[in-house]
């Protein structure tokens, strides 16, 4: 049974968190882990502080049923990535191209026109 008043270092936190020592640094800084004060500067961590911290920072994912991934979301043809609002989204170029050809050529147009 481990003993719920050990204190841990930040070396020994982070190591049995996996991260590093800067991580867990800016980790607490952030406010996103609890710590005890030690003294003027010294900080430790409880095993329940570490516990909370990956209880909170832990997400569930919920399967993704296999009749849904084919008929419910609507995918890009080119690239599979999802559709929104009838319309591809490029989330690398950070823009929508819409799918009508007459505003796609409206679009490049404007794009490519000449500026005075």
């Amino acid at each position: 049974m481990e003993d719920p008043l050990k204190l841990l270092t930040e070396a020994e936190a982070a190591e049995i968190l996996g991260i590093s020592q800067d991580t867990l640094f800016r980790t607490r800084r952030a406010g996103r882990i609890s710590h005890v004060v030690v003294g003027n500067r010294g900080v430790r961590y409880t095993p329940a502080c570490l516990r909370d911290f990956v209880e909170r920072s832990t997400t569930q994912c919920e399967p993704q049923n296999e009749s849904k991934r084919h008929s419910g979301s609507v995918r890009s043809r080119s690239s599979g990535l999802p559709e929104i609002h009838g319309r591809e989204t490029y989330s690398s170029a950070g823009m929508t191209v819409p799918q009508d050809s007459d505003a796609l050529v409206q679009l490049a147009q404007r794009t490519f026109a000449k500026r005075k």
